[in-house]
């Protein structure tokens, strides 16, 4: 569940459950509504929309658990650390990040966690990739092993964290791209991190427009 406040307030507050919704019976699988998202008009209706889902929960014989459901607060950053955050919700702990459907954000609704995790992960790909290289793989097949293994992390969910992440992140991201290309861990035509960016988005939004059920469509030209 994610629940915000209204922009003219000092910070900006979101709830985000995991797992946290918890079927009664075991013979329905609890997963299929483990990533409801309920937005909120204001931080003053959050408490209000927390009762709201355990009262759905409840005639749907579910049963929120809020020892698993997680509390972040995204900050202005021109408020800083003088915004007052709303008092915290009973038994839901505040975090600083959380990971939603992959995907790490922080308190100041940036990426930075994202992007350091994926460059922590590669680390260990690149190992893998030296290892294999040592033993005669071949230059394709270790171009495909890349497009499968760190291509494809970037690519995951990326028009929803693309437009969030700034230019010291995408700076990592190119370099790290460009120190593939020097071991030949990659093709040389693989596009700067600016360049897939712009290409998933343009992906996107070809796909709404050609799907008239979509709900971003209408907003379209």
């Amino acid at each position: 569940m994610l629940n915000g406040c209204s922009g003219e307030s000092q910070c900006y507050s979101r709830f985000w459950t995991g797992p946290s919704i918890v079927h009664r019976h075991r013979s329905r699988p609890a997963s299929d509504y483990a990533r409801e998202l309920v937005p909120a008009a204001n931080s003053s209706s959050r408490l209000g929309e927390v009762s709201h889902v355990e009262a759905w929960a409840s005639r749907n014989n579910f049963r929120l658990n809020r020892a698993k459901s997680k509390e972040l607060i995204f900050i202005r950053e021109k408020c800083g650390q003088s915004s007052q955050p709303p008092q915290p919700c009973t038994n839901i702990e505040r975090v600083s990040c959380a990971k939603v459907l992959g995907i790490t954000l922080n308190d100041r609704l940036s990426v930075t966690d994202h992007v350091n995790n994926l460059l922590t992960s590669w680390s260990s790909l690149l190992y893998v990739m030296r290892v294999l290289c040592g033993h005669g793989i071949s230059t394709e097949s270790l171009h495909d092993l890349f497009r499968a293994t760190i291509l494809a992390k970037i690519t995951y969910c990326l028009p929803a964290w693309s437009g969030i992440c700034s230019a010291s992140d995408r700076a990592k991201l190119d370099s790290f791209l460009n120190r593939c290309k020097r071991l030949g861990f990659c093709d040389n035509t693989i596009p700067t991190i600016s360049d897939i960016f712009s290409k998933a988005d343009d992906s996107l939004f070809k796909m709404i427009l050609k799907n008239s059920y979509h709900i971003l469509c209408p907003y379209l030209p």
